[in-house]
């Protein structure tokens, strides 16, 4: 990856659409800083999209697209997307998998092995994935948490704040 200052004016004007992540990328320790915003404002005001991806819920997901200026956001590891359409309001597409109620279940059974202590706060907001949060959760605990949600078919994936587990083949590439 080239660090965007080293691009030339030819080459930053090609750029079209910007993808990122949030935690801990356009939020700084869960908070969104006035220069960040005041950052995506400029960008979709020089004609660029602008795609959030995020371990986050859907909850948080669907006020990124509703109060911030972007074009799309994809959650909770790729079961969700979020597009903000042109004449106003959102409109919404659920990865295929979500709808499998063999993973819904399996998900339940997790959900209910964990001790809701060391769930993400906003797991109540979660629709298809589990968020183990990492500063509540002693590193053996969470490693038992991730060992026995692979034994159960899940994914994985460890970010700057929690372990987020999924039942089903989507990321937020796909």
């Amino acid at each position: 990856m080239k660090d965007l200052s080293l691009l030339s004016a030819r080459e930053r004007e090609r750029i079209r659409c910007v993808i990122s992540d949030v935690d801990d990328t356009i939020t700084t320790g869960g908070e969104l800083h006035p220069a960040a915003l005041d950052a995506m404002y400029r960008l979709k005001a020089s004609g660029r999209s602008l795609i959030l991806l995020t371990g986050g819920s859907a909850g948080w997901a669907d006020i990124y697209a509703r109060q911030w200026p972007v074009d799309l956001v994809i959650a909770e590891s790729g079961a969700l997307c979020i597009r903000k359409r042109e004449k106003g309001g959102t409109e919404y597409a659920f990865h295929p998998d979500t709808e499998n109620k063999e993973n819904r279940k399996k998900r339940q059974q997790l959900l209910d092995k964990i001790d809701p202590s060391i769930l993400s706060s906003d797991q109540y907001c979660r629709i298809w994935d589990i968020a183990v949060d990492l500063a509540a959760t002693e590193e053996s605990v969470t490693e038992r948490i991730k060992m026995e949600a692979e034994r159960m078919g899940a994914v994985t994936s460890r970010s700057s704040i929690h372990l987020n587990i999924w039942f089903g083949s989507y990321t937020n590439l796909s």
